[in-house]
């Protein structure tokens, strides 16, 4: 629902570049609420602007989707960058 409504509030498609966009917006709620960098927070970013990414690159979702998360969120964990653009 939180995700629809930001995509209805802002005008935004359901394209990737507007998926990536929307999911900035709530990820800047999720940092804000949780801390930026926090589990809560990576796990937002891997979960909806990794997936977005990967689909774009891939024309599909992981088949494992929640292996896909916990991979990225590690990776992540592991480094000073976050793939937000």
């Amino acid at each position: 629902f939180w995700h629809d409504l930001v995509h209805y509030r802002t005008i935004k498609q359901f394209t990737p570049s507007d998926e990536v966009f929307v999911a900035e917006r709530q990820a800047e709620v999720v940092a804000d609420h949780f801390g930026t960098r926090s589990n809560e927070h990576l796990l937002f970013l891997a979960d909806t602007i990794g997936q977005t990414l990967y689909n774009q690159m891939m024309n599909g979702f992981p088949k494992d989707q929640k292996a896909f998360v916990y991979k990225l969120v590690g990776l992540m964990q592991s480094t000073e960058a976050l793939p937000v653009v």
